[in-house]
Parts: C-alpha cells; sequence; structure tokens
C-alpha cells in the first residue's frame, strides 16, 4: 500500500458510518485525490431523508481529469440533506487553506463542506472537542462537472464560533482549529440522485501537529494496549487456529457499519476492518471476545514509530483484496516491512488474491479466495470443482479461508432497482443456498469461513434480516461441529440415491460427521427442495458401535440406519437435506452436544421460525399472482400445506416445543422452496438463459421477469448499434475499437483471429485459442491442467444508452471441443450485467445463440467481453446490441410470461 493511499480513508459502502480516527499527517504544500483506486472513498454518515442507495463505485466511464471518478446513486424520500464525508490529511485552518472538488450531477444544489475540529474547546454533551462544519460554494450547472471550493474559512470559522457559542457557551475558543474530514450535502430533491466526484485537492495545508495541536482527543479510559495473555492469543499452528491452545474455525465478517456487540451476538469470532484499529475499538473487541483483521499501521510514520501500541487484539494484518501481478513487489516490500516491525512477532499476514495465488501464498500465511456463484451460471458442481482446485494453484500446506456470498452484486441490485415492478424489490439468496455455500467449503477444507457482505445485517430491511438470521443460524451449526472442521477434515465421501446429493464425510477419532451437498444445476439461481419423501446415504467404513443421528442445534433426531457390507446405511427425510448427520459410539460426544443443545435451542427455534415467516411473506405476494395459471391445483396445495407448517410452528413455540417448533420451520423452509422453484422453472423455461433476464437470478425477481416479457412483446427492435460485430475483416474490428488482451500463463499460449472455416453468417467469425505451449518449461515438466487466471479475452467497442433505455445483446458461439482446466469455460458478459450474469459454455456443441436483455440505470456506454478462461478454442459470430423502443407496461395486471420469441 503507498503512502497516499493510507492517507485517505478507506471507503466503508454507501450507507454506513465513519467510525474511526486519523491519525494526522506531516506538514505539505499540497494534497491531491484522483480517485484512480478500486475503491470507493466516500461514505453516508447522516441524513434526514429516508435514502434507497443504488450505486457507489468507482466508474471509468466518467471523469473530471484521468481515468475514473466515485459514482453515487440513491432515491431520496422527503428531507433536506443527505451527507457524504470524506477524511482528509489533517490541516490548519489558515487563510492560505483551499479545498476544492469537482462534481457532476443531474440536480443543483450540492454543497461542500469542510468539518473543522477545536481543540481548545470542550463540547459539554459529549466530552470531545468542538466541531464546526464550514460551508463552501454550492453545485448550480446541472449536468456538467463544476468545480466546488472552500475559501477563506478563517473567516466562516469566525461565523460558525459565534453560533457555536450560542448553543455552548462563551468557552468556545477557534484557535488552533484544523480541518480532518470534507463532506458534501448530495440531496438535489426527493427521487433519484446521482452524482460523480472527483479531483480533491487541498492547498497550503499546514499539518497541525507541526504547531503543537494534537490531531484527536482519545479518552483517558481507552486503555487499547492491555496486552492480551500470550497463550489467549491466536496462533497459526499447521494452518489452523489456535486461541488459548484449543483450535477455532475463524467465522469472519467484514465490518459494513454494525456494533460489535451485533457482531458478536450473531456467532461471528473475528471481525475484518477496512482501517487500522484504534484503542476503542480493541477495547470493545475484547469485552465481546471478538478478534481483529485490519491492514497494518505505517511503522515508518514517526508518531507509529513511537508509539508503545502493539494491537495486541488485532488477529491478522491484512495485505490487501483483489491482488494481481501488478501489486505483488509492493505487497512483498509491505509484508517484509510487517515482519520486521510488528512488536508481537509472529502474528500471521493475510491477503486475498485474484490472481498469482502461489506468489501470494510465499508472502501471506494465510489466503482468502472466493466466487459468487449465487444468480450465476456457475452451477454448484462446478463451484466444489473450484473450490478443490485452489489448493493445487498456493503453496503445499497454505491455510484458504473461503469467503461466502451472501448478496448480489451492485450491477444486478441496479438492473432490478431501474427495470423492477417494486422498487423494494432487490435480489436475495435463500437459506438453504447460503448454507450449502458453508458445508461445500467445509468439504473442501477451509480453515476459515469469511461471509462476504456489501451491507449491514443491522439494516431494517426483509433481505437484510433473511441474512442476519441464515448467519446466525449457520454460526451455531459451525460452532457445534468446530472439531470436525478444524481436525483432519475430509476422509472420504457418501453417495445417496440422489444422483445430485453426497456428503462429505469428515473425522475424528471418535465420530464421522456428514456434510450433505447438492450439486444440482440450477440450485445456484432457486434451489429445488422437496418436502417428502427419505434421502439415504451410504457411508463407508463405520464401526459396529455407531450410532447416526441428524445434528440440529435443537435436537439430536436418530436416524433409521442399518448395516451392510464396508458400511451402514442412514436415511433422513428430505425436509431435512443439508442437516449434518453424526455418527459416533461415544456417549462423550453425544453428552456434550446435549449441553449445547440445551444453550442454544430455543435461539436456534425462533431463528428459523423467523426464517420461515420471512420466507411465506417473500412467497405469498408472488403466488396469489399465479392462482388462476394453477390449473391442476398443485401450487394451491403446497401453499395449503406451508401453511399448515407454519401453524405446526405456532403451536409448539407456544407449548415451549423447540425440536417440534424447529423441524416444522424446516419442513415450511422446504414445502416453500418447492412451490418457489415450480414458479420460477415455469417463468424461465422458455427463455434461452436463466441469465437473458437479469430479474431471474433469484425467485423474488419473477415479478420483474414478467413486466420484461411483457415489454418484449410490445417493443419494436431499433437497428444495430455494435460496428464490426459480424468479425469478418480485423481492420474494421480494430477501426470500430474493439480490443484484446492477453494474461501470460506458464505452459500456455493464446490468441485471437479470424476463421474462415464455417462461420455462423458470411465469410469469417472470431476465435479464441488457449492451448498448451509444448516449448514450455511449464509442460515439459507437469503440464498445466489448472488455469488460474482467464489468458485471453476480448473486449467490444462502447454503445451510448440513455438512463431507463434496454437493450437486446446477442451473439453466436461455437465450441468443438469441451474447454479444459477452468469451470468458467468461455465467458460472455456484459458490462451493465457485470460478470455475475455472463453466460458460460464448457461442452462441445455446434452454434449457439445468446442473448441478454439490460437495462441502463444511468447514461452509460456499453461493453461486451469475451473471455476464454480455460484450454481449447472457441468461435463467436454475430454480435449484435439492438436498443428496444418502448416504455415498459405498468405493474398492473401481471402475467407469467410466455415462449420467448424476441
Amino acid at each position: 500500500m503507498d503512502d497516499s493511499s493510507r492517507k485517505r480513508l478507506v471507503a466503508i459502502p454507501l450507507l454506513l458510518a465513519l467510525t474511526h480516527s486519523l491519525v494526522g499527517p506531516t506538514t505539505r504544500a499540497e494534497y491531491h485525490d484522483n480517485f484512480e483506486g478500486p475503491e470507493p472513498s466516500w461514505a453516508v454518515t447522516r441524513s434526514d431523508a429516508k435514502i434507497q442507495a443504488q450505486s457507489h463505485r468507482r466508474v471509468a466511464n466518467e471523469a473530471h481529469a484521468g481515468n475514473s471518478s466515485e459514482f453515487v446513486s440513491f432515491v431520496a424520500g422527503n428531507g433536506t440533506q443527505v451527507f457524504l464525508e470524506q477524511r482528509i490529511p489533517a490541516s490548519r485552518v489558515i487563510d492560505d487553506l483551499k479545498v476544492s472538488l469537482w462534481v457532476k450531477g443531474y440536480r443543483p444544489g450540492i454543497t461542500l463542506y469542510a468539518r473543522a475540529v477545536l481543540p481548545r474547546s470542550r463540547d459539554p454533551r459529549t466530552g470531545e472537542p468542538v466541531v464546526a462544519w464550514l460551508a463552501g460554494t454550492s453545485y448550480q450547472q446541472a449536468g456538467i462537472w463544476q468545480k466546488l471550493q472552500l475559501e477563506q474559512l478563517p473567516l466562516e470559522l469566525v461565523r460558525q464560533a459565534r453560533v457555536l457559542r450560542s448553543e455552548l457557551g462563551p468557552q468556545i475558543d477557534p484557535r488552533e482549529a484544523y480541518v480532518d474530514r470534507i463532506a458534501i450535502n448530495a440531496f438535489g430533491g426527493e427521487g433519484l440522485n446521482t452524482l460523480w466526484i472527483d479531483d480533491l485537492r487541498l492547498e497550503g495545508n499546514v499539518d497541525p501537529h507541526a504547531v503543537g495541536v494534537a490531531g484527536a482527543v482519545v479518552p483517558a479510559t481507552w486503555n487499547g494496549d492491555r496486552n492480551d495473555d500470550a497463550n489467549s492469543r491466536p496462533q497459526l499452528r499447521g494452518g489452523v487456529v489456535y486461541v488459548a491452545n484449543r483450535a477455532i474455525l475463524p467465522r469472519v465478517l467484514p465490518y459494513r457499519g454494525e456494533s460489535i456487540e451485533d457482531i458478536a451476538k450473531l456467532g461471528f469470532n473475528l471481525v475484518s476492518l477496512p482501517f487500522v484499529p484504534s484503542a476503542q475499538w480493541e477495547t470493545e473487541a475484547r469485552k465481546h471476545g471478538l478478534w481483529l483483521i485490519a491492514p497494518a499501521p505505517d511503522w515508518t510514520n514517526a508518531t507509529e514509530a513511537g508509539s508503545p501500541r502493539t494491537y495486541p487484539r488485532v488477529m491478522a494484518w491484512h495485505l490487501g483484496e483483489g491482488l494481481g501481478k501488478q501489486q505483488l513487489a509492493a505487497v512483498q516490500q509491505q509484508a517484509e516491512q510487517i515482519r520486521r516491525r510488528d512488536p508481537l512477532a509472529g502474528r500471521p499476514l493475510l491477503a486475498a488474491p485474484a490472481a498469482e495465488l502461489l506468489a501470494y501464498s510465499r508472502l501471506a500465511d494465510i489466503l482468502v479466495l472466493g466466487r459468487e456463484p449465487l444468480g450465476s451460471t456457475l452451477d454448484p458442481g462446478d463451484y466444489a470443482q473450484w473450490l478443490a482446485w485452489q489448493s493445487r494453484l498456493v503453496r503445499p500446506g497454505t491455510p484458504l479461508w473461503f469467503r461466502i456470498q451472501t448478496d448480489f452484486s451492485d450491477q444486478l441490485t441496479q438492473q432490478w432497482n431501474v427495470g423492477s415492478v417494486s422498487a423494494s424489490a432487490q435480489p436475495s439468496a435463500d437459506p438453504f443456498q447460503i448454507r450449502q455455500l458453508v458445508w461445500s467449503s467445509i468439504s473442501a477444507s477451509a480453515r476459515g469461513i469469511w461471509f462476504e457482505s456489501r451491507s449491514p445485517l443491522t439494516e431494517p430491511t426483509p433481505n437484510a434480516q433473511r441474512r442476519r438470521l441464515t448467519l446466525e443460524w449457520t454460526n451455531l451449526d459451525l460452532a457445534m461441529i468446530e472439531p470436525w472442521a478444524t481436525g483432519e477434515g475430509f476422509a472420504t465421501s457418501a453417495e445417496s440415491d440422489d444422483p445430485h446429493v453426497r456428503a462429505a464425510v469428515l473425522q475424528t477419532d471418535r465420530a464421522r460427521l456428514l456434510l450433505p451437498t447438492r450439486g444440482a444445476s440450477g440450485d445456484q439461481l432457486v434451489p429445488r427442495r422437496t418436502a417428502d419423501g427419505a434421502l439415504t446415504f451410504v457411508v463407508p467404513g463405520v464401526p459396529e458401535s455407531n450410532e447416526a443421528y441428524q445434528l440440529t442445534p435443537v435436537a439430536f433426531e436418530p436416524l433409521r440406519h442399518r448395516r451392510i457390507a464396508g458400511g451402514i446405511r442412514v436415511s433422513q427425510q428430505r425436509y431435512g437435506e443439508g442437516s449434518m448427520i453424526l455418527l459416533t459410539g461415544d456417549p462423550r460426544i453425544t453428552g456434550s452436544f446435549a449441553a449445547r443443545i440445551q444453550q442454544h435451542g430455543p435461539r436456534a427455534a425462533q431463528i428459523v421460525e423467523q426464517l420461515a415467516q420471512l420466507e411465506w411473506a417473500s412467497y405469498e405476494t408472488i403466488a396469489r399472482h399465479l392462482a388462476a395459471g394453477d390449473t391442476d391445483g398443485s401450487l394451491a396445495r403446497t401453499f395449503q400445506s406451508a401453511q399448515q407448517s407454519l401453524q405446526q410452528i405456532q403451536a409448539a413455540s407456544t407449548q415451549g416445543d423447540h425440536a417440534r417448533a424447529f423441524l416444522s420451520a424446516r419442513r415450511a423452509l422446504a414445502l416453500l422452496g418447492q412451490a418457489k422453484h415450480e414458479i420460477w422453472e415455469g417463468s424461465v423455461a422458455s427463455w434461452p438463459s436463466p441469465v437473458t433476464s437479469p430479474f431471474t437470478t433469484s425467485f423474488s425477481g419473477v415479478p420483474g421477469h414478467w413486466r420484461l416479457a411483457q415489454f418484449l412483446r410490445t417493443c419494436r427492435r431499433l437497428p444495430n448499434q455494435l460496428a464490426a460485430g459480424d468479425f469478418e475483416d480485423l481492420a474494421a474490428m480494430q477501426a470500430a475499437g474493439w480490443g484484446h488482451a492477453q494474461y501470460p500463463v506458464s505452459g500456455l499460449r493464446s490468441e485471437v483471429r479470424i476463421s474462415r472455416q464455417a462461420p455462423h453468417a458470411g465469410m469469417a467469425s472470431l476465435r479464441l485459442s488457449v492451448q498448451p505451449d509444448l516449448a514450455s518449461d511449464a509442460n515439459n515438466s507437469e503440464g498445466v491442467d489448472v488455469v488460474e487466471t482467464s489468458p485471453v479475452w476480448v473486449t467490444s467497442p462502447s454503445v451510448r444508452i440513455a438512463a431507463g433505455d434496454w437493450i437486446r445483446i446477442s451473439g453466436f458461439v461455437k465450441i468443438r471441443q469441451s474447454i479444459q482446466g477452468s469451470v468458467d469455460g468461455l465467458m460472455i458478459y456484459d458490462s451493465l450485467g457485470g460478470a455475475g450474469l455472463a453466460q458460460r459454455w464448457k461442452q462441445a456443441g455446434d452454434w449457439q445463440e445468446f442473448v441478454f436483455y439490460r437495462v441502463a440505470p444511468a447514461d452509460a456506454a456499453v461493453q461486451v467481453t469475451i473471455a476464454l478462461t480455460g484450454i481449447g478454442d472457441a468461435w463467436i459470430d454475430d454480435f449484435a446490441i439492438e436498443p428496444l423502443l418502448a416504455a415498459p407496461p405498468q405493474a398492473a395486471g401481471l402475467a407469467a410470461p410466455q415462449a420467448l420469441t424476441k
């Protein structure tokens, strides 16, 4: 991490509060933030209007200068202010200090502010230094870039000091004041507010520390450097984390603004912070039994170098996210510096690379890896294969922590926000899906589980509540099976009588644990559930003394089993699919589980009951739309059965029968899952792909999908806007703006060229090829059987479209032989839907058409990316981007979509 990056606040995503402090930098003449980095740096800290985030990210298609800017979009209700803030280097309020910022929006009124800290004055309400907000100029020229400025700050400070004296008394003293944050009031009125931010400059800034001003006031009661006992601090042994000599499974939540207390209540044991923790953070973490992951402090800074703090509550230093070849040298230097200067020798280093896994596994002690399969065309079987392959790409013995997707990309959410029936409709993950990702990761010998999250779990929305309950339930289960998850791990696998279901068998010296996982294609979209019947496993090598139990947080449920040659056959009810199965003959193990069940059973029953109620609410509204088309009554029967299960939950809860309430809730969830899959499957069956429509990635998008289908039956397709998409002439492609890139992979060679062999239309097509390089040293030894990073990809020219407009993206693909070494095969995706809505091809076949329908949330330049991620050849032809002319109909009168004819 370079010095300028350390001086900027690491952004917490939109709608989160800033909570940490900043150590003042040294004296400077000028500070410039060009917004060229990948992560946003502004955060919403206060608002008197109800707001709904639409998007918050760095974008490359709009900038005042350079290549990128920060883009913020939100829908606001009645109010007057939505404040976004960013930390800046602490700077003395003097005449020479000038602050400027370039913004662009579609509404006037955006105003620039700076926060002035008055170190000589204490706020009697908080005991902290008094702060004053100094106003600058306002945005007036809607639709173009405008420079906002803060000048004559001492004069504005004098005015604000008068106001503060009327509120707080005559003791207000503005001398030695300094600014440490800037803010903009981004509220332009009710409805959609959109703005871009770029080119922040401070001129004439003087470090307040250089003139004897304290940068931050830390209460004396904050004793953040009370060292934990050396034996109680986390240690990494053999890839497993130990605390107080007990092996633990890290359950990590990235910090998104939740309180430490709330995070601990949900069962997490680590929090990943985007900033260096303050002393107060460490105190709070210790109080609630949590450990921290954070970026390392800058020990080359004079303040840090002289600080006695050892950060005893930090379990590991985080070297960065999305790391690749370009960051490798800098990260290596950073890792060496941390190891030399860290006061607590041996503290692990953690990294989250996107490429060059082997190199990063030599620099870091722990790697965090992950994919986002939910809502994509990466099915569970391929995801499990990807998990299994990762250990082959790193240094042997490297502990891998796997990310668990719990929500969806900003790009998909934007598609829903603009094109859906309801503004409140959001893509949501089924609890079964999230839990299946966790069991797949544990089955792949994950040494830590990292629950990825883009927004606070404590938001007052049904989606946040569903995620919160699902993760609390999952953490209860993970804590219960920690001895198996941290032991030798995978021993064997158990097949079932369902070809899509198998179980990993984890083993300790006294028991075996089965983790059932489903690998059915489509489960990553809307999982197929079955509420009736039994699921039978055959488990090899089980001692005769073992009994079988279905293991839940509320009860041991004995399972039917019988001994067969080489093992046992054990069955569980289908509605319990995904539940763990325990095989043991040791009463000490059953006794320990009984004690845990007594402690956590009531809460677990309550969690699953609340989840069933949430799932029912999301299902009921959509199901009623389909009532007229339920000709055979199957949906009505499922509807009635789910209602009965919900009534049984209530009855059992009233009687204090937590086990029965839990089992009834699980059955209700299975019934609802069965009905949801039936509705979803009927909605997408006639469409080319589940990602043709952005709304079929989650059940809650079905009404938006119906609306899109109605629109497609009435709209008019305009001429193709994508130049040279017929791939007839290389010079024409280059002139139109087509480009290609290659990522060197040892042992492989790649190329892109025009092919005259059997095109789909015309005289030629585009061929992408990745083949073994027979002259490479890698192929002379072991060869390449797993491809880590896409070796070659092609990008289309940009096509401009207006906000709210729909487009049709189409083309043809041919693969003669199956693509090897990658679960992604050939990927095609667009810049509106992102890689999460990519179409994938791996198997051989003749020309196949793909179609995407996408909507622009704002004026945009749309590109298509074609990436060959494995070993093989692919042919591409007849690409087109066609605007669709018509206004989508209103939501009233929705009907299930018919076969797609457009």
